[in-house]
């Protein structure tokens, strides 16, 4: 090879070498985003109680007795002898349950208080419907559902009634709970 090829050839691998290191030492080996923060605010889970839970009218029965009222507003004697009242059947408790369309809620049932100690709420007989779609167990757990802004809560429970106890009327009570989830 001649003298000026490899000169040429020096020439041009220097120059290849100071251009890829020029290149390289340009590269930046840190980066960054700009990333959004959001945030979405809901107005709270509202319930307003239209009725509260009602066994209606009963004998004093001769043997342990189970009332249920159902969801739907009927009335069953489920066990025992106590009569039930045609004139005062009672009804199931009814909420309206206001809440953002499209989020999910959660319902519970809680601080269960028994109206006397001969007269039993059963908390795992809580039921609850949602806008007229069918029982779901609430006295074993939580329950959600998808809000459509204002949701019909229907709730039946069963109530065990010794005979020792003596006539008159009687209150117990339950929190009902909405969350969103």
């Amino acid at each position: 090879m001649k003298k000026s090829n490899k000169l040429k050839l020096a020439a041009l691998t220097v120059c290849c070498v100071a251009v890829f290191v020029s290149a390289y030492i340009g590269i930046s080996r840190a980066d960054s985003s700009t990333t959004d923060s959001d945030i979405e605010i809901l107005d709270g889970v509202v319930i307003t109680e239209n009725n509260s839970l009602d066994f209606g009218a009963v004998v004093k029965p001769a043997l342990i007795s189970v009332v249920k009222m159902s969801t739907a507003g009927s009335r069953t004697l489920e066990s025992g002898d106590a009569t039930l009242i045609p004139g005062d059947a009672g009804n199931q408790a009814d909420y309206d349950l206001t809440s953002d369309i499209g989020e999910t809620v959660e319902l519970s049932i809680s601080n269960v208080v028994d109206p006397d100690a001969n007269i039993v709420l059963t908390p795992s007989s809580f039921k609850a419907s949602v806008a007229g779609g069918g029982d779901q167990d609430i006295g074993a757990g939580a329950i959600t559902f998808t809000s459509t802004g204002t949701d019909n809560v229907d709730v039946g429970a069963e109530v065990s009634i010794n005979p020792a106890v003596t006539t008159g009327e009687y209150t117990g009570t339950f929190d009902l709970n909405a969350d969103y989830q």
